[in-house]
């Protein structure tokens, strides 16, 4: 394998970042987690999904607060290029590491397709 020219970048231009309670190995009923979307471009809207794996290629949705899985997120800067929201588990799973999943959709600008990211934590059960 050839290679003419590698480029490394510290953090892609379109990604989703979720994060858990500092310090904690897991993620349980009452802790807050925080959802942060950048995109490249600026978008008009952007919305959240939380979805769950439960079987091979099967995504279903993961009701956090227990009535829904959707939250629309909020502009954190004045380009519309980093939407987030701060929310909190109000109903857990037992779920393995990597298998809760956040789907973020940019309507009106950023992407035309949905962005994919994972917490690296497990969910713990009730």
């Amino acid at each position: 394998m050839d290679v003419n020219h590698v480029s490394l970048m510290s953090e892609p231009a379109n990604r989703i970042e979720l994060s858990g309670p500092a310090g904690k190995a897991e993620i349980a009923a009452g802790d807050a987690v925080s959802v942060r979307v950048h995109f490249a471009s600026p978008c008009e809207e952007v919305a959240a999904e939380f979805l769950q794996s439960r079987y091979f290629n099967y995504l279903q949705p993961f009701k956090y607060d227990g009535k829904t899985n959707a939250i629309a997120l909020k502009p954190l800067d004045g380009t519309r290029r980093v939407w987030g929201a701060d929310l909190k588990i109000e109903k857990s799973c037992a779920c393995k590491a990597r298998s809760v999943y956040v789907r973020a959709t940019a309507l009106g600008g950023g992407l035309d397709r949905p962005l994919y990211g994972n917490f690296a934590v497990p969910f713990k059960g009730e």
